[in-house]
This record gives structure tokens, sequence and C-alpha cells, in this order.
């Protein structure tokens, strides 16, 4: 998963230039996406390598038991894009929280209409997430790899404040996690994996429950 987040965020210019020249510079459109199927290979000590990133991935298979999965796969991803929950209260306190640390105010000064209007679709996917696991930002990160993300978007070939705008997604995530660990009511499922993977976490120590599943 980390290396499938981490494949986004270095491929963003890439990605941005592909579709602006294919759809325009005017281009928006915020219920599409974009299906990738990403080859991986893992190591010997299970450390994974993308060998291949598909932009038209099949989705006929001779097994009837994974075609039923990709028309699953695309009726959820359908659903989720075709939410409309006014989420603007709650997206407006979590930007609050994450302001009082002081690690965004860049960020914060050079939102625009088009990053809002992400912030605001991001929020109402996390309302109907499953059976999603978020890849970009990741849903919980270690001092080590929190360290390593900064540094890799720091090196970006990105305007500067593309670059804040990506370390005030990490924080608006890390915040997500904390209120759902925080709150006892239980996480999701995909908060509950990255915290048995990452148990010495911050993020997950207070509050956080092995036995929410």
């Amino acid at each position: 998963k980390q290396a499938i987040g981490l494949m986004l965020l270095t491929t963003e210019k890439s990605f941005r230039g592909k579709y602006r020249k294919k759809m325009g510079e005017s281009f928006k459109c915020k219920n599409c996406y974009q299906t990738l199927g990403v080859d991986v290979i893992l190591d010997e000590y299970l450390k994974p390598y993308i060998i291949e990133v598909n932009g038209n991935p099949t989705m006929d298979f001779t097994a009837e038991k994974l075609n039923e999965d990709a028309r699953t796969l695309h009726k959820h991803m359908t659903e989720m894009l075709y939410n409309f929950d006014d989420v603007s209260e709650s997206l407006k306190d979590d930007i609050g929280n994450v302001a009082k640390t002081g690690l965004v105010d860049e960020a914060l000064d050079d939102l625009n209409d088009d990053m809002i209007e992400y912030l605001i679709m991001s929020k109402r996917e996390e309302k109907h997430l499953e059976p999603w696991h978020k890849l970009y930002p990741p849903t919980v990160l270690n001092d080590e790899d929190k360290e390593l993300w900064s540094s890799l978007v720091d090196q970006l070939d990105l305007p500067e404040e593309r670059k804040n705008f990506h370390n005030l997604l990490v924080e608006l995530n890390n915040e997500r996690v904390k209120q759902c660990v925080s709150s006892g009511l239980g996480c999701s499922a995909e908060i509950d994996h990255e915290c048995r993977l990452n148990p010495e976490n911050m993020l997950c120590e207070k509050g956080f429950s092995f036995d929410t599943l």
C-alpha cells in the first residue's frame, strides 16, 4: 500500500499533464475516476516493488467470481463518488483542529477553490469508504515514515502551494485517525488494519481496541 501511495505522489505531475493534454486545460470532473492496474513484486524480505502501472487494465476475466468482483468494485466506486452528504461543518472542524498545530499555516494560506473542492470530496468519501482502503495519504504514519514522506514531498517538481497541500492532506488524515481512535466507538476496518500493523504509533495508542472488528 505504501509503495502504491508513493507512486501516486511522485507521478502527480505526469498524470496532471496527461489529462490536461487529453481533456484540455479547463477540464474538470469531480465524479470521474481512473482505474489503474498495479503490478507489484516482493523481494526475499517481502519488500514491495512496483514493476508496472497499467492505465487501462482489463476487467474481463475468465472466472465468473472475478467478473462479479469487478462489477462490485465499480458499483462501490460509483456510490462513493455520487455521495452528496453535507460535510462542510465536519471539514471546518477538522481544519480548525490541524490549524492549532501550526504545521499547516502556509497550506491554509494557499487554499484555492479547487483544493477546497478536493477536501470536500475526500471528506465525503470517508463516510462511504468501506470496503476501500486509502492509499494516499497513508492511513497512519510512524515518525520515520512521516519524515520520509515530508522529505519526498519537498523533492517533488511541484509548485510550493501543491507541496503544502500534500502536507495538509497528511495532517487531516492524521486528524481522522485520532478522532476515530479517541472516540472509543470503534474504527473502520481500514484504520483497524493499519493500527494492528503499527500498534506503537501514537495515533493508535490512546483508546484503540483490537475488538473493533
